[in-house]
C-alpha cells in the first residue's frame, strides 16, 4: 500500500455510503408514485365521482403522459445522462481508454 491507501478506502467508502442512501431515496420515490399510480386507478374504476378524482387521476396515472411520473423519469433519464458526461469527460481528461 502506498501512503494514499487509507485515505482512498475512506472516499471509496463515503462513495458507496452515498450512493446506498442515493438508491433508496430514489427507490422510495417509485413506491411512492406507485401507489399513487394504483391509488389513481382505484379511485377511478372502483369509488364513485368525487371532486379532485379525475384532476388526481390525470397527475398520477402511469399509463398516461405528462404527468408526475413521466417527469420523474424523464429527470432521472437528464440526471442519468449528465452523470455520463461528466464521467466521459473526466476520462477524456484523464487520457483514459
Amino acid at each position: 500500500m502506498g501512503a494514499h491507501g487509507p485515505e482512498r478506502s475512506e472516499e471509496n467508502r463515503s462513495i458507496l455510503r452515498l450512493s446506498g442512501v442515493t438508491a433508496w431515496v430514489l427507490g422510495a420515490g417509485v413506491v411512492l408514485l406507485s401507489l399513487a399510480g394504483l391509488g389513481a386507478l382505484v379511485s377511478v374504476h372502483l369509488l364513485p365521482d368525487f371532486p379532485g378524482r379525475d384532476t388526481f387521476a390525470d397527475l398520477f396515472m402511469l399509463n398516461r403522459e405528462l404527468n408526475v411520473p413521466t417527469w420523474y423519469s424523464s429527470t432521472l433519464l437528464l440526471i442519468a445522462a449528465g452523470l455520463l458526461a461528466v464521467i466521459a469527460w473526466t476520462a477524456r481528461l484523464e487520457r483514459a481508454p
